[in-house]
């Protein structure tokens, strides 16, 4: 338990600083590129913030186990067998257990952010051609006014 302190802690200290760190960015109007980098540690943020909920509920649920082994320990209680080897050790996979759901709801959120990504890009690529066309399209009704105009005033002189 006591190793897991200092992850946790900065965890806990890492999360705010990056969230603050992205709020700061975009109310001071940075650039493009800060806020691109920012971006990408607001994702980490996300995930640490997710692992260090995971890591105290775990740490929640194995103080109440080790707290429950010393009262039946010292109560001297025999009808709840908890110091029997299947009954510990289901205890304590049921501890590990949010670590397993921990890393597959990170797994999770992984394949969604991936395929936001793509469909962003999907969008990013036909609104760049639909700019292009339009942009072209002006161009080529710019370029024509132009002419007359040009041809006009050539014809005035």
């Amino acid at each position: 338990m006591l190793n897991t302190i200092a992850t946790g802690l900065a965890i806990d200290a890492y999360s705010p600083l990056s969230d603050n760190a992205g709020g700061i960015a975009e109310m001071a109007g940075l650039s493009h590129r800060i806020r691109k980098r920012n971006d990408a540690l607001d994702v980490v943020e996300n995930t640490t913030s997710a692992i260090g909920m995971e890591i105290a509920i775990s740490s929640v649920a194995l103080v109440s186990l080790a707290l429950f082994g010393a009262f039946v320990s010292h109560a001297s209680i025999s009808i709840v067998d908890v110091l029997g080897p299947k009954v510990f050790v289901s205890l304590i996979v049921g501890a590990m257990l949010p670590y397993e759901f921990s890393a597959i709801k990170m797994k999770s959120v992984r394949s969604a952010v991936l395929k936001m990504v793509k469909e962003v890009r999907r969008r990013e690529i036909m609104m760049i051609r639909e700019w292009e066309r339009v942009s072209s399209a002006s161009d080529r009704e710019d370029e024509s006014e132009l002419r007359q105009d040009g041809i006009g005033f050539l014809a005035n002189v």
